[in-house]
């Protein structure tokens, strides 16, 4: 039997077992490594798909809160400045002209104190009613989202307790996130399809023993990935197409908006800015990165902070909005309104700010001053020789006036005081608020000044048969001050706490130390102060929207007075009140220690 007989006859099972096993059939050792690194370059494309999304949307929604905080201060600005007569015909045009131009301001609505609507524009007030609205609790500035709407809530402060509700449309935003997310994982799809396909031609490479059984079936393997990456690659670019129309649409109206747009980083040096801000401080916009934004308004804190310091700048209440003195390239001073938000991105902290140049409304303001000024000095002089005239006649020195007439010459002679005191007060304000009025400050006791304002007041006093009671004096106390103002401010706390305190009761004055500091307290029991008038009520021709009459005795101008007169003292003035049982008005002024 020859060797060949004698081996082994092979099995035909075996043989289609190890043919099976053949390199270009059993599975290749190099797929799991491919599969790992797929699904590693799908992660980090999903990744930043989210984050890219994110960002777009952060900005975006940025801007629009901006913008729609910036028109609710204008619309609530020129909401005040309409009558009580004209307001709801005045408002329902303001409305429709503030909606006109503007795609994202959907609805304006203005609430009085009962929450009712008051006018109502925008393109949604046209389609459906306006709903029952709760306005917040607190006044001041509130803004919240409600599904695909950005709400802002601005107080009023004439008249008491109305709110003006503005509604934004946020489709933008989530359309900008979508098509953003779209490309995103579209272009994360082809970079990882490319990765894979680079890796497969590498380790095609190092594994030769298969490479020419298995080169069929790896062409085709090939060929229909790079079919199905040149068809990821065709949809990549359509939505970068889309992608780059959006930025563009963005950025163009970024550099056409009115007001100017600027971004500054950590260190308050300017990363970018639009061509309203450039315009704004006459640079050109490339002229304008990099410097430091003390460059453009000095007194701004932010501005000092510099590369190396280890402290980084405190954080900025969000929507923070100042007055500030800016300068120009030519180094101009000029006014300027400055509104920062505070923002992260790409873990770092920047800061976005909207400017605006205000020399045209303060020249604005100055013309209404001075035409408030020269008619009431043109009313002041008639005034005095009527007052004079009509207290002959109501003091009976005129001979023939009796009874009924001077009973009427009385009436007159009281109102036209009235009316002389309201001129007075308006002249007063003005030329405090220009700077024009002159302080005579020097060093006194309080207590003469104190007992002066008292005694002035008791004529009005013993009209409503109220009590003046000083239940406590500093005697010897000194401050530096002009005797006649501090008088005036003192006499005006004593002359409302008298107008709302009850027939029969009294108004208490205390002046006490108090660690360094004096403090004069006017306190009364009359039907107190709402606390929603805080924020407003030392200003101008404030008005408590109460049914007390007292309330509207008065012409708004007494307590924006007091503040002016205290605070260019050096001074402050503040209140507590508990509605029905007792308000307190506090004045306090540093003491001038006794030599």
């Amino acid at each position: 039997m020859s060797p060949a007989d004698r081996a082994p006859r092979a099995d035909p099972g075996m043989d289609a077992a190890s043919a099976s096993a053949t390199p270009e059939h059993r599975l290749r050792p190099d797929l799991p490594l491919i599969v790992l690194v797929a699904a590693l370059l799908f992660a980090g494309s999903s990744a930043h798909t989210w984050y890219s999304a994110r960002t777009a949307a952060e900005v975006a929604t940025g801007a629009i809160e901006d913008r729609a905080l910036r028109q609710a201060d204008e619309l609530a600005h020129a909401a005040r400045s309409l009558a009580t007569d004209e307001r709801a015909a005045g408002l329902d045009m303001l409305l429709d002209t503030a909606t006109a131009g503007d795609r994202g301001a959907r609805r304006v609505l203005l609430l009085d104190r009962d929450a009712r609507v008051v006018a109502d524009a925008g393109a949604d007030a046209r389609a459906t009613p306006a709903a029952s609205l709760v306005p917040p609790s607190a006044p001041g500035l509130h803004v919240a989202r409600t599904g695909n709407r950005l709400v802002v809530w601005r107080s009023l402060g004439e008249p008491a307790g109305s709110w003006l509700r503005l509604e934004y449309a946020m489709d933008g935003v989530w359309e900008l996130h979508a098509r953003v997310a779209r490309a995103s994982l579209l272009l994360g799809l082809a970079s990882t399809a490319l990765g894979v396909l680079v890796l497969m031609a590498y380790l095609k490479r190092t594994w030769p023993a298969g490479r020419d059984r298995a080169g069929q079936g790896r062409s085709l393997e090939i060929e229909s990935l790079g079919q199905a990456l040149r068809e990821v690659s065709s949809k990549v670019r359509e939505q970068e197409a889309v992608l780059t129309a959006v930025t563009k649409r963005l950025e163009a109206v970024l550099q056409h908006v009115i007001d100017g747009i600027i971004t500054l980083d950590e260190h308050g040096r300017v990363e970018s800015a639009n061509l309203a801000a450039a315009h704004v401080f006459q640079y050109a916009p490339e002229e304008l990165v990099g410097l430091p934004f003390d460059r453009l308004v000095p007194d701004f804190p932010l501005a000092h902070q510099d590369e190396r310091d280890a402290d980084p700048a405190p954080p900025l209440a969000s929507g923070l909005r100042l007055e500030v003195s800016a300068l120009r390239k030519d180094g101009s001073a000029f006014p300027l309104t400055l509104g920062l938000t505070e923002m992260r991105l790409d873990g770092r902290r920047l800061l976005v700010g909207t400017v605006r140049d205000i020399t045209e409304q303060k020249r604005l303001d100055r013309m209404k001053t001075d035409f408030i000024a020269a008619v009431s000095h043109e009313l002041r002089t008639p005034l005095t020789a009527i007052h004079g005239s009509l207290e002959l006649l109501a003091g009976g020195e005129v001979e023939g006036i009796s009874g009924k007439g001077r009973e009427l010459a009385h009436i007159a002679y009281k109102n036209s005081g009235r009316l002389t005191r309201l001129v007075n007060d308006i002249l007063d304000f003005e030329a405090m608020e220009a700077g024009t009025m002159r302080f005579e400050v020097s060093v006194v006791e309080l207590m003469p000044i104190v007992h002066e304002a008292i005694e002035v007041s008791r004529p009005q006093a013993r009209q409503k048969q109220v009590e003046l009671a000083l239940t406590a004096a500093a005697t010897g106390a000194r401050v530096m001050v002009d005797p006649e103002r501090l008088q005036r401010a003192i006499a005006n706390l004593l002359a409302n706490a008298i107008r709302l305190s009850p027939p029969s009761d009294r108004v208490e004055i205390a002046v006490t130390p108090v660690e360094g500091r004096l403090r004069i307290a006017v306190s009364d029991r009359g039907p107190g102060i709402p606390e929603e008038y805080r924020p407003h009520l030392f200003e101008k021709f404030v008005q408590i929207d109460g049914a007390d009459f007292r309330y509207k005795a008065g012409a708004g101008l007494g307590l924006a007075i007091v503040r002016t007169i205290v605070e260019r003292l050096g001074g402050t003035v503040d209140y507590t009140s508990e509605p029905d049982v007792r308000t307190t008005f506090v004045i306090e002024l540093p003491e001038v220690a006794r030599a």
